[in-house]
């Protein structure tokens, strides 16, 4: 399995979330996700991890 592109948020202890302020469900969100994540061929995300290390470093 491919790594995420976008991180999944932390579970939060109170009810609140991303979602609850832009009037998207949590369902929505995680939809938006996985397309996004599909969106991103395995080679292009090697790339970017690559060249985030590299930044990092």
């Amino acid at each position: 399995m491919q790594d995420a592109l976008l991180p999944t948020p932390q579970e939060r202890s109170s009810t609140t979330s991303p979602a609850s302020n832009s009037g998207l469900t949590n369902a929505d969100l995680a939809r938006l996700r996985r397309s996004l994540d599909s969106s991103v061929s395995d080679n292009t995300r090697t790339m970017y991890n690559s060249a985030w290390k590299n930044f990092e470093a």
